[in-house]
């Protein structure tokens, strides 16, 4: 993203490339304990995913309606995922409670978050919505402190707060790079209430 962003005019300036330096050394550290080199299929597997979710968020830029463009990407994946079940049949394994949390999961929770992504991701330069995506280690680590018991360390509060405070500072630095909505409104500004011209 960063770099269709410096293609496109819009190069992280001074702060924009301190704060995603801090960001990035805080997600490093933070995942430092754990990393290790993935299988080549593995690793092939999430680049393709990372580069992939980088191209669906520059696309939202352009989108007028997030909840109509949600649901018409969603609908566009169905066919893909009828040819995955057809020619995976013979592994499928289907039960009533792990359709419905799947459904659940994906349907609502997901489709709920690409909504307000693509609704969000307007407003802010380039830079600064690939920077707030480094957030999503911080809260899976709260979410797992919250819901699964995992002590809160001082490298997590120190890294989580390096990681918040540099998406904090791209996102400042970056508010004189923000294109308006493809509407012509204001960021959090419907169409109903946009003063008339």
């Amino acid at each position: 993203m960063i770099g269709y962003g410096i293609h496109a005019g819009q190069s992280p300036n001074l702060g924009q490339t301190l704060g995603i330096g801090l960001a990035m050394a805080g997600l490093v550290v933070l995942l430092l304990p754990g990393l290790e080199a993935p299988p080549l299929p593995a690793a092939c597997v999430m680049f393709v995913s990372g580069s992939a979710w980088g191209a669906y968020s520059l696309c939202g830029r352009k989108f007028r309606h997030a909840a109509e463009a949600t649901t018409d990407n969603f609908i566009r994946c169905v066919p893909l995922v009828l040819v995955l079940m057809l020619a995976l049949w013979w592994r499928l394994s289907l039960p009533v409670q792990g359709v419905a949390l799947a459904l659940c999961a994906g349907a609502l929770a997901s489709a709920l978050g690409y909504i307000l992504w693509y609704a969000l991701v307007p407003c802010y330069s380039i830079a600064a919505a690939a920077a707030a995506q480094l957030s999503v280690p911080v809260i899976t680590a709260l979410g797992a402190v919250v819901f699964v018991g995992e002590a809160i360390t001082l490298r997590l509060v120190l890294c989580s707060a390096a990681i918040l405070g540099g998406i904090f500072i791209v996102a400042l630095w970056g508010q004189r790079h923000a294109v308006p909505r493809p509407d012509g409104n204001r960021c959090g500004q419907s169409a109903d209430t946009a003063p008339r011209r």
